[in-house]
């Protein structure tokens, strides 16, 4: 969904005209990155610090629209509904039903669940005038730039998205094992080290916007090296777990890296040289590791370094943990797969501490027709849409900022992402 969102002035406790409209569509895009009273503040909801009051507030407002939309944004998710739902998943494991009809089991009830905090939107989804009403929100696509794709139809693919998060963060909360994380000081690196020194506005863009791009992360032939090993790897149905069915990002492919193939030091150029003469066949092989542990040297020493000069600039004072692998995702053509609208964290996520994302692109001779481009937005829509050419780097807050990945057109589109941690803010902060 395109959040289309516009500032406003209110008065506390002023009636729900226009102007206090623009102001809860206002609110709502603060709730993403400030506490929900003060985002309230403007609708004279200022004693409501949840979700679920506020939408009791609006429908004794007479607000049934606005009420009945508040779903649609992630933190329309309450904890009570992934708490259900795990308990759902749990009791069907006890139960040892197995691992499929236990899916089968969190899949049914998170629908239902959906289908509850969503029964007022259906509603209004179903008449013109509770079309025009949905519609006057800003939280649905605008039907010039999509005319056959209705609001009904939104809500239906809205619905499938939720259930999904729902899912998903219930079985991370029951089978989640503790990972072993890295201070992000502990993997400093040069090659991270220089980067960030040559692209020195970067902290400062970070601070301002919520992201920055850095380009020329990797080279070109290492980026080239690396996009025909997994190309080659997906054709023959290697390394890569099945396609994803997930609503979010249904048709990619996703790989999990372990930081330690290329973490340490490895052996030196001349090492190689002397093994590759002692071993030509290993050529091929000696050169895709040394390219992936360039690739992951950056990914892992980026954290702590653009977070020193975010620190220094900024006063700040959040250090970060690196998790023990990275991901490699595809999005081919041949599927149509996308990642639609969202944040990597939400509010009801409390197994998920992602505090800032780093992403690095490994696509050689990429250009504008080949698609799968990352549209980074703000509370008034776009901010800056990203074509991931080879060695770009992309960094983001996790919790602040709304992205989607456009579907590619023409070639696989890979990219390397890395999510780091903030252990002095908490599951619970949105401080960015």
């Amino acid at each position: 969904m395109a959040f289309a969102m516009s500032g406003g002035d209110a008065h506390l406790l002023a009636p729900f005209d226009g102007s206090c409209q623009r102001a809860f569509v206002a609110s709502l895009a603060a709730l993403h990155r400030t506490s929900t009273s003060s985002a309230a503040i403007p609708l004279g909801l200022l004693g409501f610090r949840t979700i679920g009051s506020m939408r009791r507030a609006l429908l004794c407002q007479g607000a049934i629209a606005w009420s009945a939309a508040l779903p649609l944004l992630g933190e329309g998710i309450e904890t009570t509904h992934v708490t259900s739902a795990r308990h759902a998943y749990r009791c069907s494991v006890a139960a040892g039903l197995g691992h499929e009809a236990s899916r089968e089991v969190l899949n049914r009830k998170t629908a239902d669940i959906v289908s509850i905090i969503l029964s007022a939107a259906h509603r209004l989804a179903n008449t013109s005038e509770g079309c025009k009403q949905l519609s006057i929100t800003g939280l649905f696509l605008d039907l010039h730039e999509q005319p056959r794709k209705s609001i009904g139809r939104q809500l239906d693919e809205s619905q499938a998205v939720l259930a999904g998060r729902i899912a998903k963060e219930a079985t991370r909360l029951e089978l989640r094992r503790r990972r072993h994380m890295t201070p992000a000081a502990a993997l400093r690196t040069p090659v991270a080290v220089e980067l960030v020194h040559a692209y020195d506005s970067a902290a400062l863009k970070l601070a301002s916007c919520g992201f920055c791009i850095i380009d020329g992360g990797l080279s070109l032939s290492d980026s080239r090296m690396l996009y025909d090993h997994f190309s080659g790897a997906l054709h023959r149905g290697e390394l890569f777990g099945p396609v994803s069915s997930d609503a979010c990002n249904k048709g990619s492919f996703s790989l999990s890296i372990p930081i330690i193939v290329g973490a340490g030091p490895g052996p030196n150029n001349e090492l190689i040289k002397q093994e590759v003469a002692r071993h030509p066949s290993k050529a091929g092989a000696f050169a895709k590791a040394c390219a992936l542990r360039n690739a992951l040297r950056v990914l892992i020493g980026l954290p702590s370094e653009i977070m020193d000069r975010l620190n220094a600039k900024c006063g700040s004072l959040v250090s970060s943990e690196v998790p023990p692998t990275v991901l490699c995702a595809c999005y081919p053509p041949i599927t149509g797969a996308c990642y639609h609208r969202h944040k990597d964290w939400y509010p009801y996520e409390t197994s998920n501490h992602r505090y800032l994302t780093v992403m690095l692109y490994l696509n050689p001779d990429w250009a504008e027709a080949d698609g799968g481009e990352l549209v980074v937005h703000n509370n008034s829509g776009i901010l800056e849409t990203i074509l991931p050419i080879a060695g770009r780097m992309v960094v983001f807050f996790s919790r602040t900022i709304w992205h989607e990945v456009r579907p590619a057109k023409m070639r696989n589109r890979f990219a390397f992402t890395l999510w780091a941690d903030s252990a002095e803010l908490g599951p619970g902060s949105k401080r960015a």
